[in-house]
């Protein structure tokens, strides 16, 4: 029985798989569909996505140019963050590093300004002090850097004729240093031994100058054997160009020009002047010189005989005993006139050194 029972339920069991069997086929057979539909609607969506963006890149030349703009566009950012750089840095160099130097080394520039024009001034002192016949007319400046200047000059040489308004002298002035750049004529040059010309015998010398025409005019250096004043040397029948002060008590003595051919104030109208004003200029001088030594050390110190380190000093040595000087002297001296007066000159003073600075056909040359 329960055999036959087993026989007669195989037939519906088979049956219940069939139709399972059946149903699992529909459900795959509509996932296919789907699956169908679904790449086709994929395909279509990105042939249509593609459209769009083949539409929206432009044509080869056009893409050429917009690359080569955007290359341009980034390399011009690049060189003007650049130069942006450089001047930012420049300019902090600048602020910075400028006014320090300004503040270690001498300025010139700022020191030449009107109305006081230090620089002008101890230029024009320092060589009348030092130097017989040059006189600084003018002093312009000019910077070119840091601490860097050019200084052009014109000075004057009292031998000869004066045309103003033309510089003759050039130096630079690089961190406190001086350098000559061009001084065809050596005016600033200084020359030691002027007034020690012992091997030129004097009646030689005198026969020499009786053989030149009667227009000659000369300009001979004087050293004398023994100091004469000042008051007397301008009465001696020749023209007083610049003396050396006497001051035997000291090192150094300095020198002063007796006519200045450019005027800035009244001390330059030497010819007017007393001895006694004439001290008072001579102790401007120094003073100024004292004050400024910056401006000049550079040049050094010396008179006709040797030249000296410590400047400072020697050169408050002798403004200390200038400032005692009951009267004004000269020992060494630079004189001008024409061939007789030169001459009955030389016969009536007693000189140990006689030196021709300049022969002049006439007083006009």
């Amino acid at each position: 029985y329960e055999g036959q029972r087993d026989r007669k339920a195989a037939p519906a069991l088979g049956g219940k798989c069939k139709k399972d069997t059946l149903a699992r086929k529909t459900k795959i057979n509509a996932k296919n569909e789907g699956g169908i539909i679904m790449n086709e609607w994929d395909e279509t969506k990105l042939d249509k996505d593609l459209e769009i963006l083949l539409d929206d890149i432009p044509p080869q030349d056009d893409l050429e140019k917009k690359i080569e703009q955007s290359i341009k566009k980034r390399v011009r950012k690049l060189v003007l963050r650049t130069i942006a750089v450089f001047v930012a840095i420049a300019a902090a160099l600048f602020l910075l590093i400028n006014p320090f130097l300004n503040a270690v080394f001498l300025n010139p520039y700022e020191l030449n300004k009107e109305p006081e024009k230090k620089m002008f001034h101890v230029f024009r002192d320092y060589w009348e002090t030092t130097t017989p016949y040059t006189e600084i007319a003018s002093l312009d400046v000019t910077k070119r850097g840091f601490s860097r200047y050019d200084l052009q000059i014109q000075a004057a040489d009292h031998k000869k004729p004066i045309i103003y308004g033309s510089p003759n002298v050039e130096l630079e002035l690089k961190f406190g240093k001086y350098t000559v750049k061009m001084d065809p004529d050596m005016s600033l040059m200084h020359m030691f031994g002027r007034f020690n010309d012992t091997w030129t015998d004097k009646e030689t010398l005198l026969n020499d100058i009786k053989g030149l025409p009667a227009s000659s005019n000369l300009y001979l250096s004087i050293g004398a054997k023994t100091p004469e004043t000042v008051e007397n040397l301008r009465k001696s029948g020749v023209h007083l160009e610049w003396i050396q002060i006497y001051q035997p008590n000291v090192q150094f003595q300095g020198g002063l020009s007796m006519w200045m051919s450019a005027a800035y104030d009244d001390s330059d109208y030497r010819d007017e002047m007393t001895d006694s004003e004439l001290k008072e200029v001579y102790l401007s001088n120094l003073k100024n010189l004292l004050d400024n030594e910056q401006i000049w050390r550079d040049f050094g110190l010396f008179d006709s005989h040797r030249d000296y380190t410590d400047t400072k000093h020697v050169l408050e040595e002798t403004y200390t005993d200038a400032k005692n000087l009951e009267k004004l002297e000269s020992k060494y001296y630079c004189i001008s006139g024409n061939r007789d007066e030169v001459i009955k000159y030389l016969e009536s003073t007693e000189t140990v050194s006689i030196r021709i600075d300049k022969v002049n056909l006439s007083k006009w040359n």
